[in-house]
């Protein structure tokens, strides 16, 4: 058996059977857990630019790998004796304005609106 793998669960029947999940990727793993390592410090919403200088990535990766845990049930890993779940939903709260607060400037004038996180406090 190789390592083991995250596992991003999406849907459960109502018997508690997974329905619908997504096996992350080394690289992908690996950012995701980055992420949830930096997440309880992020008590304000924080740009995904900075995040991905946090984690060491690059921004499109990192909002990538956000897009997919703010969609995700809960996150789980397969051990030996069953799978672990290693967080819940929700996991992270993501916000997109409508339009890009920068949009004024001539030169950047086709910018996307910048994606925010914030942790989800309990």
């Amino acid at each position: 058996m190789g390592a083991p793998k995250l596992r991003l669960v999406f849907h459960e029947n109502s018997k508690g059977e997974v329905e619908s999940y997504f096996h992350l990727e080394k690289t992908e793993a690996l950012r995701v857990i980055e992420i949830l390592k930096i997440l309880p410090e992020l008590k304000e919403w924080t740009p995904v630019s900075t995040i991905s200088k946090m984690i060491g990535s690059r921004t499109p990766a990192t909002l990538w790998a956000i897009q997919k845990l703010a969609g995700a049930l809960r996150i789980d890993v397969k051990l030996i004796d069953g799978h672990k779940t290693i967080a819940e939903r929700p996991i992270l709260l993501v916000r997109k304005k409508q339009f890009n607060t920068r949009n004024n400037l001539k030169k950047q004038k086709y910018l996307r609106p910048t994606v925010y996180i914030k942790q989800h406090i309990r």
